[in-house]
């Protein structure tokens, strides 16, 4: 019986490591969102210009 409460121990000490890492996640996820969002404006612009040049191309 002492190895099982061990081991609960054990179990119990990473679910609170895992909940601390989820709130670091988050606040970590909204950064990341940020700048991936302004990296995405910029990539749409040039895939917008690279697309209509290939339909002027194109038609031509």
């Amino acid at each position: 019986m002492e190895s099982n409460e061990d081991q609960m121990e054990i179990n119990l000490k990473p679910i609170g490591k895992q909940k601390d890492n989820r709130r670091r996640s988050k606040g970590n996820q909204k950064k990341i969102k940020r700048k991936s969002n302004g990296h995405k404006r910029k990539s749409n612009g040039t895939q917008m210009e690279t697309k209509r040049k290939s339909e002027g191309i194109k038609r031509n």
